[in-house]
């Protein structure tokens, strides 16, 4: 039994992990043992939404709109980026990571769905309507 000394906020449940989030803080918890994995960690802003994969990939987009992707089971840091400049609170549909590596998509509520490529270090507009633009400009 973990006791948590703040309102929960969010909560993520995937794999072997579950991840418990507080206005400033992020608990990892072992689902078979149900106990901290590491001590809690320590947010610069609110967390407003979390996405767990089953390979333990967690991805945490925060109120001040920094979106960070860690490998839970190498204690890795995969991702460290912005969404300030993208969208505003209300746009975001749903946060997503890219199977094979791990990478953050956003599909907003526009219809646009955009995916952070790490080796370019940057976000790029996978959008069906703009893949057809730039195949018709070929």
């Amino acid at each position: 039994e973990y006791l948590l000394q703040c309102p929960l906020l969010q909560c993520a449940i995937e794999g072997s992990f579950v991840v418990l989030a507080t206005a400033r803080e992020l608990h990892v918890l072992s689902i078979s043992t149900g106990r901290l994995l590491l001590p809690p960690i320590i947010l610069c802003s609110e967390p407003i939404r979390l996405k767990l994969n089953t390979e333990g990939k967690l991805a945490v987009l925060s109120r001040d709109g920094s979106l960070k992707v860690d490998d839970l089971q190498s204690f890795e840091k995969l991702v460290s980026t912005s969404v300030r400049h993208l969208l505003e609170p209300g746009d975001l549909k749903s946060l997503d990571l890219k199977p094979q590596t791990a990478e953050p998509f956003l599909h907003l509520q526009d219809g646009r769905c955009l995916l952070y490529n790490r080796m370019l270090d940057m976000w790029l507009n996978i959008s069906s309507e703009n893949q057809q633009d730039s195949d018709a400009a070929v």
